[in-house]
C-alpha cells in the first residue's frame, strides 16, 4: 500500500503571513493537528498544536512563520513501512506528499491507524499489548492548565479525566483547551493573564467529551477503530469498576508500524520526558543500546519495539523516576517496571530484568 492510495488530496494549507490565532481556528474547525505552511505556493514547514504547546506563552497576532517546524516530504510512491518511519524520526502527526515542492496531498498517523489491519498482522495483539500503564491523572476539577501540562510531559494532544474515585469520565482535547484559553485576553500565557496576576481558571469538566474506553483484554483493533472512529489519538483503558488503568496511544500503534519490518533494529520509543532533558534521554538510548546487543544475542532477533514511559515525582526537593517499559519482538511480549531516585540505576535494572528473563527463556528453550 503505497502513500496515493491513502493520502488525503483536499488539503487544508495557510500561508506563513496567517496570524496564531486564525490558523488555531482554522485547524480546529476542520479537525486537524498539523498545517502545511506555504510560502509563494511553496511548502515551506508545518504547523503543528503541539509545537504551539511548547511555547508556554504566546501573542495571538503573532503570524504562523515563526512556529512553523521545517519537515520532510514524502512521495506518492513511498509504502506504508517508509512513510511510518518517516513519521517516527520527525515526530510529526502528519507529513505532505510533496511532488516538484508542491503539495499533492498528506498522510497522517490516522491515516494509516484506518488501514491498520491491512498493513500490519494485528490479531494476536489486545490493548494491554500496547497500553501505557498508570498515565498522569487529570481531575475532572482541575484547571485546564494543569491537564495541558500533563498533555506537554506525556505529548498528547488529549487526555483522559478521572472523578474523585479514579473513574474514567471523558477526556480533554487540546484544541478545545487552546480555543477556551486563546479567547480569553489578547497575550495569553497558559493559566494565567500575561497582562495581569489574575489566574485565568478553567475547569476541565467544563471542556470535557464523551469517549467510549476499553478493557485490556479488548483487541488492538478495536482501540484503532475506537480512535478512527471519534478522531482522537488515545484510546482510555479502564477495569471493571470503570477506574482508569492506562491508555492506548495512536503513536505507540504507528511506532509499531514502523518497527515491523525484520533486520530494521529494534525501536525505542520514549514519553514522559520533557524538552531540556537531553541528559536522560541519552542516558535512556545508551543503556538501550547496550542491552539491544545482549537481547540479540540471546534471542536472535534484529527487530522489534521497546516502550519506555516515564513519570517523575517529586519529594522534599528531589526526584524520583518511575519507568515502565514494554519490549515486543516475535512472539517476545514482556513489561518491566522499576522506582529510583537515580534515572540511570531505574533504567539499568528494567534491562538487568529483561536479561534475567530471556536468558531463563533461552535455557528452557
Amino acid at each position: 500500500m503505497k502513500a496515493m492510495e491513502i493520502m488525503t488530496r483536499d488539503v487544508i494549507s495557510l500561508d506563513e503571513n496567517t496570524v496564531i490565532t486564525e490558523a488555531i481556528a482554522k485547524m480546529r474547525d476542520n479537525s486537524v493537528q498539523t498545517v502545511p505552511i506555504l510560502r509563494d505556493g511553496r511548502y515551506l514547514g508545518v504547523l503543528t498544536y503541539r509545537e504551539i504547546l511548547k511555547r508556554h506563552s504566546i501573542r495571538p497576532n503573532a503570524k504562523v512563520v515563526h512556529f512553523t517546524i521545517p519537515s520532510p516530504g514524502i512521495s506518492e510512491d513511498d509504502n506504508v513501512e517508509t512513510i511510518a518511519k518517516s513519521l517516527v524520526e520527525s515526530g510529526l502527526m502528519a507529513l505532505p506528499v510533496l511532488k516538484k515542492e508542491k503539495i499533492v496531498g498528506i498522510v497522517s498517523r490516522t491515516d494509516l491507524v484506518m488501514h491498520l489491519s491491512e498493513i500490519y498482522n494485528i490479531k494476536s495483539l489486545n490493548c494491554e499489548d500496547l497500553m501505557i500503564a498508570e498515565p498522569e491523572i487529570v481531575h475532572e476539577k482541575d484547571g485546564v492548565d494543569k491537564a495541558i501540562e500533563a498533555m506537554r510531559s506525556m505529548d498528547l494532544i488529549e487526555i483522559p479525566l478521572v472523578d474523585d474515585k479514579r473513574r474514567y469520565s471523558g477526556i480533554l482535547k487540546l484544541d478545545d483547551a487552546t480555543r477556551e484559553i486563546m479567547g480569553k485576553e489578547d497575550g495569553i500565557k497558559f493559566g494565567q493573564y500575561t497582562s495581569s496576576k489574575q489566574p485565568v481558571k478553567i475547569v476541565c469538566s467544563s471542556l470535557l467529551s464523551d469517549l467510549p474506553s476499553l478493557k485490556r483484554d479488548d483487541s488492538l483493533e478495536s482501540a484503532a477503530s475506537l480512535m478512527v472512529e471519534n478522531h482522537v489519538h488515545i484510546t482510555p483503558i479502564t477495569d471493571s469498576e470503570n477506574k482508569l488503568i492506562g491508555i492506548v496511544e495512536m503513536n505507540t500503534i504507528v511506532n509499531t508500524i514502523a518497527g515491523s519490518n525484520e533486520g530494521d533494529g529494534v525501536l525505542v520509543n520514549i514519553s514522559g520526558l520533557e524538552p531540556g532533558e537531553e541528559d536522560l534521554y541519552s542516558i535512556a538510548y545508551f543503556l538501550a543500546d547496550k542491552f539491544m546487543t545482549r537481547f540479540h544475542k540471546l534471542t536472535g532477533h534484529n527487530n522489534g519495539q521497546l516502550n519506555i514511559n516515564v513519570q517523575k515525582y517529586k519529594t522534599q526537593g528531589k526526584t524520583k523516576y518511575s519507568v515502565r517499559t514494554r519490549l515486543f519482538s516475535g512472539r517476545i511480549s514482556m513489561s518491566m517496571d522499576s522506582h529510583n531516585w537515580n534515572f540511570g540505576r531505574c533504567m539499568s535494572d528494567i534491562f538487568d530484568g529483561y536479561e534475567k528473563r530471556l536468558s531463563k527463556i533461552k535455557e528452557r528453550a
